[in-house]
């Protein structure tokens, strides 16, 4: 790992130091970090400390984050007694690269500086009021034991003082403390909790970590920093639910919301994270009321606004397809275009807003007028969108349905009206004067298939001048089509 982080370019820089560190532990060896810190590539301060970090953590001690690295180093020195990492790495570098040994024994020799202590944090668990003691469950997974006159923090000690059962009255003080082995020294409520969520929800090697987190803002909102504690709630209760499919904690986050929303934080994104919380739960009416207040703050970068339109747009389509009421893809459509004409010349002279516009909000645009029977527009919409866009293959398939549903009709045959004909000129005696002995000869000049049946005639009980008569009586538009069929049918019968 040591060899590999030292190259000009190293890849998968995280995994290395994951190695390393845990390298450094395994082997009770850190000799290989005093060659890899004179050899340390640009940058890489943050992450050598971090294996520092670890060396400590794994001896039950911690550091502050600004402890002298040389420092440090020689102290680890003497926790980790073992010299092979060194002589491996050395064995492998090139000759400009090494370190003499005498430098590196110097180093470990070298008197060291006291590491400053850092607070471990816990939880009270439980009190002897009559001793004036009591027991802290350390995050740490240990047990710490503390007097009354270790608590330095006037607030919880007087709360302490004044508490005469054992359990705490089911009350709970998270705090911070120094250690002297098994004891709590200088105990102070912990006033750090949302900064502390933050980094366990950031955690990727906790399994709970959001659960974790959500407890540690939960114990917040009993402190000044209320405003951050309910903001994190609901995005750890959404993170949760992403992840797990678990809503007990979104309806916890929003029941808390609402019993201290004047304290949430005032801004668009905050409050658009409320509109989704609401909207996993299938609370729609709340969902929307929420979505659309964030989109009335002033003040927003036309970047941010199209981040937020395109997610209430993405809310307001899952409560048409849950309710189908058309009414919201008009809305659809009217904060989009609110947004085009609020920062139409954003959009208009910057290629990177007009391709965030293209690919945020045109595929809901088009959603909305194919549903709308919008056709036109929704072909004007549809061309502008790139091919690359992920919503590309779900609108081609709209846009097909759309057009083969709104594609004009093919005219239906128009009926024909049959009446009797008051002139008595109408006749089979005057065909011939109206010209239709020549439609007669025309059809018997055609081809006509014998007719196998040598009773139709007898059982339609009609005669060749009753079909003719018939037709002469045909009165439409299309009048003479409709009188070559009739006759056509009866010569078949012929």
């Amino acid at each position: 790992a040591i060899l590999a982080l030292m190259e000009n370019e190293p890849e998968n820089i995280q995994d290395l130091v994951v190695i390393l560190a845990s390298s450094v532990v395994k082997a009770e060896d850190i000799s290989g970090l005093l060659i890899f810190k004179d050899h340390l590539p640009s940058g890489f301060e943050t992450q050598f400390k971090t294996v520092i970090n670890e060396a400590f953590s794994a001896k039950g001690i911690k550091i502050t984050t600004d402890q002298d690295t040389e420092a440090a180093l020689i102290m680890l020195g003497s926790l980790y007694p073992n010299k092979e990492m060194v002589e491996e790495v050395t064995y492998w570098l090139p000759e400009e690269g090494k370190t003499p040994q005498t430098e590196i024994e110097k180093k470990a020799e070298a008197p060291s500086k006291p590491v400053e202590p850092q607070y471990v944090y816990g939880t009270i668990a439980r009190l002897n009021w009559s001793e004036r003691t009591g027991t802290i469950a350390g995050d740490d997974g240990n047990t710490y034991s503390f007097r009354y006159q270790d608590i330095i923090d006037t607030t919880l000690s007087k709360a302490i003082l004044e508490c005469l059962r054992s359990d705490l009255g089911g009350k709970t003080y998270m705090v911070k403390f120094y250690t002297e082995k098994s004891a709590a020294r200088k105990i102070r409520l912990d006033d750090a909790l949302v900064d502390r969520a933050r980094d366990i929800s950031a955690d990727v090697t906790r399994e709970d970590r959001f659960e974790a987190a959500f407890a540690l803002c939960k114990e917040a909102l009993d402190s000044s920093d209320i405003r951050r504690a309910l903001g994190d709630l609901i995005k750890l209760a959404s993170a949760i639910y992403t992840s797990k499919q678990r809503t007990s904690y979104l309806k916890e986050a929003l029941a808390l919301y609402e019993k201290h929303i004047t304290y949430y934080p005032n801004n668009a994104f905050a409050v658009m994270y409320v509109a989704q919380a609401y909207g996993y739960l299938k609370k729609y009416p709340q969902m929307l009321e929420h979505a659309e207040k964030a989109l009335t703050y002033p003040g927003l970068l036309v970047k941010q606004k199209i981040t937020l339109v395109s997610q209430y747009l993405t809310m307001v389509r899952e409560y048409f397809d849950f309710s189908g009421d058309k009414a919201l893809l008009a809305k659809l459509l009217e904060k989009t275009d609110e947004l085009k004409a609020t920062y139409s010349s954003d959009i208009a002279s910057d290629p990177q807003v007009h391709s965030l516009y293209k690919a945020h909000l045109l595929h809901h645009r088009v959603f909305a007028e194919c549903g709308l029977d919008m056709l036109e527009e929704a072909e004007a919409d549809y061309a502008e969108i790139p091919e690359a866009n992920a919503n590309k293959p779900t609108l081609d398939e709209l846009m097909v349905k759309t057009r083969a549903r709104l594609a004009p009709a093919v005219e239906e045959p128009v009926a024909v009206t049959v009446e009797a004909q008051e002139d008595k000129d109408f006749t089979s005696d005057s065909v011939a004067e109206d010209g239709f002995d020549d439609i007669a000869d025309e059809d018997e000049a055609e081809e006509i298939v014998p007719y196998t049946d040598p009773d139709g005639w007898d059982a339609l009980k009609l005669t060749k001048k009753d079909v003719i008569d018939y037709a002469l009586r045909i009165n439409g538009p299309d009048r003479i089509p409709a009188i070559l069929a009739y006759l056509r049918t009866g010569a078949a019968l012929n």
